[in-house]
């Protein structure tokens, strides 16, 4: 089955599941996508645009094969998919450095300060969470995309 790309930019979406209806959205980290709504179209022979999908730096050089559901807050944001992967985020999967991964994720999105409070801790914790189950359910080494090193 084809990935879904947005028509409009380019980049993958992601498929939720709610009361068994399917919905494309943009990833949740990619808010400059947010001035259109997504137009779900089959990424066959078609350019895809791709961030990092783990601290949304563009651009992404890598794709980490992920076997299974991965969900986030109680919702199913990739079944099995490729998950894009910058330079540096790479450098850290390929050092086995998941605890580096999940504080460079949590230093792009919240500020230090930030993650002391309740709810900074809550979002620490299900990062954490999200990235450790990746983890147990990469299949295989990061694959190059376009011809990049990986």
């Amino acid at each position: 089955m084809p990935q879904k790309i947005c028509a409009f930019c380019f980049r993958p979406l992601d498929s939720l599941r709610i009361h068994s209806q399917e919905i494309w959205v943009h990833a949740p980290s990619q808010a400059v996508d947010d001035d259109h709504i997504p137009v779900p179209v089959d990424s066959a022979g078609r350019q895809t645009r791709r961030w990092c999908d783990f601290c949304n730096t563009d651009p992404a050089v890598g794709l980490l094969p992920v076997a299974g559901v991965i969900s986030v807050m109680r919702c199913s944001v990739s079944m099995n998919q490729s998950w894009a992967v910058c330079a540096a985020c790479q450098d850290l999967i390929s050092a086995d450095e998941w605890d580096g991964l999940i504080h460079r994720v949590a230093g792009k999105f919240a500020p230090p300060e930030a993650a002391q409070g309740v709810m900074g801790q809550s979002l620490l914790g299900e990062l954490s969470r999200m990235i450790r189950q990746i983890r147990t359910q990469v299949t295989g080494p990061i694959e190059p995309i376009d011809g990049s090193k990986a």
